[in-house]
């Protein structure tokens, strides 16, 4: 369809410094209104949710499916010095996505990406690998180039491209079948759930260290776990989760903050409550680990460390 532009150098593609990691919240609106909130501090950006095949909640507000109301605008309007990472769902529409049915759909994402003036993450088919999602990896593939290409061809300098691994494969099953190339992909990034299935989350880490690709844990929450067991919980999850982004640079974290038993989508899989504000003892040492030098907040230098003017 188009051809393929020339690649910005790792220097220029949104990357934070080395030992420094952008701090994002997901992933609905109230919950996001309630974390800044309550913990009284901005993060370095939001992430969101959208799908090729209707692309809301970006300019207006999503209806609640399930996971919370998505409504990405009303963050770029109230937050100026913050990022965005952007979930783009395609479940069942990969082939209709190479054939141009969904081109208005990303003509309108291309314009909403390009007015956000800030640095846009962008997870293309998220969680390629989930068995639930059923993603054919050829097809994949090429929806994953089809977008790029688009957006390229559209002018849309500010965007970043993301693949993104759930990270719980079959170790027989290797990530690099649904691999896009290095010229399709600015960033790696894995799914953090279970804090114990660490040799399918380190092998995703390692392939991004082979490719030499910046590596951003695109989702994390603790499966399961949540924060009602307070000092416990911390000792269960949130101990190796930290652990973790400093002994593998991870140069982005997203962790969801939402009540999972009240979210209608997740009710019956009991995922817990992951907001760090219910627990004293979980907030306390969540506010120690985000005040260290290393992770990035809000603030009015965050582009230029990025490299964005």
């Amino acid at each position: 369809m188009v051809l393929c532009l020339p690649r910005l150098s790792v220097a220029e593609i949104f990357v934070p410094q080395r030992e420094e990691t952008l701090l994002v919240i997901g992933q609905d609106k109230d919950n996001l209104i309630a974390y800044i909130d309550e913990m009284r501090t901005i993060p370095a950006g939001f992430m969101f949710y959208t799908s090729i095949q209707v692309t809301d909640g970006l300019f207006e507000p999503a209806p609640d499916r399930g996971a919370g109301i998505q409504h990405a605008q009303y963050f770029i309007e109230n937050y100026p010095n913050t990022v965005v990472q952007l979930g783009l769902y395609m479940v069942g529409a990969l082939d209709d996505t190479v054939r141009g049915v969904y081109d208005a759909n990303i003509d309108k994402l291309a314009k909403w990406i390009k007015q956000t003036q800030r640095p846009v993450y962008l997870r293309i088919g998220y969680e390629f690998d989930l068995s639930e999602n059923g993603y054919d990896s050829e097809k994949y593939i090429k929806a994953f180039r089809y977008v790029v290409d688009y957006l390229r061809e559209n002018n849309v300098t500010n965007a970043n491209y993301v693949w993104h691994s759930y990270g719980y494969i079959n170790p027989g099953k290797l990530p690099q079948q649904w691999y896009p190339g290095d010229e399709y992909v600015d960033w790696i990034g894995v799914s953090y759930f279970n804090a114990f299935n660490k040799w399918n989350i380190d092998y995703v880490q390692r392939f991004a260290t082979g490719r030499q690709k910046p590596f951003m844990i695109a989702e994390a929450t603790p499966y399961r776990i949540g924060v009602e067991g307070g000092k416990d919980s911390w000792k269960r999850w949130y101990r190796h989760f930290f652990a973790f982004i400093e002994e593998n640079n991870v140069r982005m974290v997203s962790y969801i903050s939402a009540d999972w038993n009240k979210l209608s989508m997740f009710r019956e899989e009991q995922w817990g409550d992951s907001r760090v504000y219910m627990d004293r003892s979980v907030k306390k040492s969540w506010r120690k680990e985000i005040k260290k030098k290393r992770y990035l907040l809000s603030s009015e230098e965050l582009f230029q460390k990025l490299n964005y003017e």
